[in-house]
């Protein structure tokens, strides 16, 4: 098929003149020595990550406060949630001692004195009592309360009665008690004499119980109680539904009330909303026993006359939580949940109808993943995008990604499909995935099975043939996984065997699925390593035809040790027997699976990336690794890295500039200093140009014309974030030839791409264009420019000096020709040359072939 490029065609009423370049279409130097990370893209972090949370409303300022259990023994940190202009979190910065961090305090807000006020937890003997003033200066005091305080407890629960003003606490689970004890005792706090006094309630009291729910019902007057939960030994746990209310007007009594009809399972660690208009306590998701989340159900119990619980059900019920931050927001008359433990989606739900969630922060749909490490990164080459999943990272992002790098949007959710068996195998360090292009899928070892997964659109993981064979049912952890193109099979290298009992120990075999219409496994060999090996990394290069391993660990005999950087080849065209590539001399960066290493099979070299160095040498060159001198900022790599073969360089989606918590991915280009012309517009009065570059990016950059006085500088042009620069030349006459190149800053030289030229219309000269794509897939488009008739021909030569294509294009007469070429049966994976010849005449270029 031949047709017209797209940017060569007439666009309206413009007078657009092709320009045909003369030469190897991509300007090339000696390779540069200093190499430039880029940043791709930058996503503002999600919301704080909470462990054990618990918040109050602060009706002055209408924001949420919220205090975190997490990491005992370091200072409190307020965070504070501002639902308006911009919904955001940020941190309520004081001064003066804080009190240290605990587990399960309780908090309230003192309504008299505007101030967060603090209680007990766990590490403290007696109940102690913080106050935090919201307005003035910020500085935490502990207040030296009277009388004798209550002992020490944490999960317990605390409300603000204002009629007498002070706070109620009651139960909670003993500081430091073995069995763990459960008192079911009232205490009080007069914040008007900040004096302790024991209550003695009539009535019979509840049965103690920690992480419950109280209120304060203004109406009644009185104390409502629900659920919670007590240990009967190690991770024995009852969880409660009972319902108890404790009067506080003049005489304190307890009584049990006796609902009728449905009412919410047992639980604990649920949050708990008190609803002024409509007169009722809200409950809100939570934990059923032994820790297993609820779902996230919100059950209200009416207040008025006789009780009764309802669900409040809404068409887009959030994920189940525990620990919610809940609050009643009165200036929009919603729930407000923000969050809970490990769950930073904050949401708001009307309470009038109709009553809808809404995604607060971060926004659905959500614009970029959050924050991960030791996931899963594949490059699905028919659609140029990479696959993220899987790995250490929010419970609210379960979901697969792509990212795009040259996309305007470069993140896109794939949805949330069925996982399989064994997903936290994922949590491995080393790669355990791959893509298919034959077959369109992912394909994942975990433990002894292969998994696949359609690229087409999100489904759910199947099964993809038997299991492997004779195996045990870990075998496979921290394997080396790597796709056989040219013999359609995926290869599974050695592994972690566990065995209860016994010593683990590493595999040594090398394992083959074929990945035909009845997929079978086969042993084809063994590791070069003396015990196996794990953690490693595995490339098979399609352009030598060979398998490369690089470091890893071993276990054996309870013994465990690591391989370093060392590196290991064989062939795949016959039976394996391996070559000892490993350095012998100079130093050494460490080896997988502590660092990171990316395999580039056009230039085979191998990159080793150790927090912010990367270091590189020739595969097969057993001489001293040398660093890479880096011109730029430079993100700490300590995430799973992958060769983007479009572009030539390494992605680390992941990783993070220095003291940034934001999500960012950020890019690596490998290849020596180079520029390309990608299109040319002439017009009578001007010339369009535009460039491309991976590496010019982040640097001083400037565009040349030669005259036949010398070469005149236009002026600095900037290669945006996607490696893309444009320019315009004024200044040019229609009646002359012109040529430009660009100059580039490396390090304390300048460098400068080939001269391109662009002649007057008519003067077409001979050229060969660069292959689009590059590499290709099977199918690529190769565009010739003609000056004229005559015999012409294209040819494609494979690296040996065999022609593998030829096509007589001088048919096609004077112009620029696309030519697409359908290579996916007649070549293989490789390194490829391109020849145009006409009278003698002959262009070059290069194509690289991937599957």
């Amino acid at each position: 098929m031949i047709r017209t490029p797209a940017w060569a065609r007439p666009a309206g009423l413009a007078v657009v003149t092709v320009v045909f370049i003369c030469g190897i279409f991509i300007g090339l130097a000696q390779a540069s020595e200093t190499k430039s990370w880029r940043l791709l893209s930058d996503s503002p972090p999600f919301p704080q990550m909470f462990f054990f949370p618990q918040g109050v409303y602060d009706p002055v300022r209408h924001r949420v406060l919220a205090i975190d259990g997490d990491r005992q023994g370091e200072p409190l940190v307020v965070y504070v949630f501002d639902p308006t202009p911009q919904p955001h979190w940020s941190v309520l910065s004081g001064s003066g001692p804080d009190p240290q961090k605990r587990l399960l305090p309780s908090t309230v807000y003192d309504p008299v004195r505007d101030r967060l006020l603090l209680f007990g937890g766990d590490s403290v003997p007696e109940v102690d009592v913080w106050a935090l003033p919201l307005s003035g200066t910020l500085s935490w005091e502990r207040l030296a309360t009277l009388g004798a305080p209550p002992p020490g407890r944490w999960g317990h629960s605390t409300i603000y009665d204002p009629i007498h003003d002070r706070v109620i606490l009651y139960g909670g689970r003993e500081f430091a008690s073995t069995p763990p004890g459960y008192p079911s005792d009232v205490w009080a706090l007069s914040l008007s004499s900040n004096t302790w006094s024991a209550l003695a309630p009539g009535g019979t009291a509840p049965p103690g119980r920690e992480r419950h729910g109280a209120l304060y019902d203004p109406e009644g007057r009185r104390m409502i109680l629900f659920g919670g939960d007590v240990e009967f030994g190690f991770q024995t746990r009852t969880c409660r539904n009972d319902l108890w209310e404790l009067s506080l007007a003049d005489s304190v009594a307890w009584s049990e009330i006796h609902v009728a009809g449905s009412v919410p399972p047992p639980r604990t660690a649920f949050g708990t909303v008190y609803d002024p208009v409509r007169h009722r306590m809200l409950v809100h998701g939570g934990m059923a026993d032994q820790d297993a989340l609820q779902p996230d159900e919100l059950w209200a119990l009416s207040l008025d006359g006789q009780p009764a619980w309802e669900t409040i059900s809404t068409p887009d019920t959030p994920r189940g939580r525990s620990y919610p931050i809940d609050v009643y927001d009165p200036v929009r008359d919603q729930l407000l949940a923000c969050g809970g433990r490990g769950y930073p989606q904050t949401s708001a739900l009307s309470l009038s109808d109709p009553r809808q969630w809404e995604a607060v922060l971060p926004p659905f749909p959500l614009p970029a993943p959050s924050a991960r490490s030791r996931h899963a990164v594949v490059h699905d080459s028919r659609r140029d995008r990479f696959f993220v999943f899987g790995g250490l990272f929010s419970p609210l992002d379960s979901t697969m990604w792509s990212f795009e790098p040259e996309s305007s949007t470069q993140w896109r959710s794939i949805g949330s499909p069925t996982f399989f068996p064994g997903s936290y195998a994922f949590a491995d360090e080393s790669q355990a995935a791959v893509f298919d292009s034959l077959g369109d899928r992912i394909i994942i070892q975990s433990y002894d099975q292969a998994w696949s997964f359609p690229a087409t659109g999100p489904t759910a993981w199947s099964r993809l043939g038997p299991s492997l064979p004779d195996a045990d049912a870990s075998i496979g952890v921290d394997p080396g996984v790597t796709l056989d193109s040219r013999r359609n099979r995926l290869l599974v290298t050695g592994g972690v065997v566990f065995r209860p009992k016994f010593n683990d120990y590493t595999e040594s075999g090398i394992w083959s699925l074929s990945l035909g219409a009845s997929p079978e496994w086969n042993l084809v060999g063994t590791l070069p390593q003396r015990f196996g090996a794990a953690g490693h990394a595995a490339f098979c290069d399609p352009i030598r035809d060979r398998l490369v391993v690089v470091g890893g660990y071993y276990r054996s005999n309870g013994l465990r040790g690591d391989y370093g950087v060392g590196v290991w080849s064989t062939p795949l065209d016959s039976a394996l027997h391996w070559t000892d590539l490993g350095s012998t001399s100079g130093t050494t960066p460490g080896g997988p699976p502590d660092e990171r290493v990316a395999f580039d099979p056009r230039l085979n070299r191998l990159f080793v990336f150790a927090d912010s160095s990367v270091w590189t040498r020739g595969a097969d060159d057993t001489g001293p690794w040398r660093q890479i001198e880096l011109s730029s900022a430079r993100p700490v790599v300590s995430v799973p890295v992958t060769y983007d073969p479009v572009r030539d360089q390494v992605l680390a989606l992941f990783a993070s500039g220095p003291g940034s918590d934001h999500v960012q991915a950020w890019a690596l280009s490998l290849a020596p200093m180079s520029v390309s012309l990608l299109e040319a517009f002439r017009t009578p009065d001007a010339i369009a140009l535009k460039w491309r570059s991976s590496t010019a990016i982040g640097r001083s950059t400037m565009i040349e014309r030669r005259e036949d006085s010398g070469d005149v500088n236009l002026g600095a042009i900037a290669f945006d974030s996607y490696g893309l620069a444009a320019f315009t030349d004024h200044d040019a006459r229609p009646d002359r030839d012109y040529s430009y190149r660009v100059g580039v800053a490396d390090a304390d030289s300048m460098w400068h791409s080939s001269w391109v030229s662009v002649p007057q219309h008519g003067s077409a000269r001979l050229a060969l264009l660069g292959p689009r794509p590059n590499p290709a897939i099977g199918r690529f488009e190769l565009t010739v420019s003609l000056p004229g008739g005559g015999p012409a021909r294209l040819e494609v030569f494979d690296v040996r000096g065999r022609r593998c294509l030829s096509r007589d294009v001088g048919r096609l007469g004077p112009g620029t020709h696309s030519i697409a070429i359908d290579a996916s049966a007649a070549l293989r994976p490789g390194v490829y040359h391109a020849r145009l010849e006409r009278s003698g005449e002959i262009r070059v270029t290069r194509l690289v072939l991937i599957r």
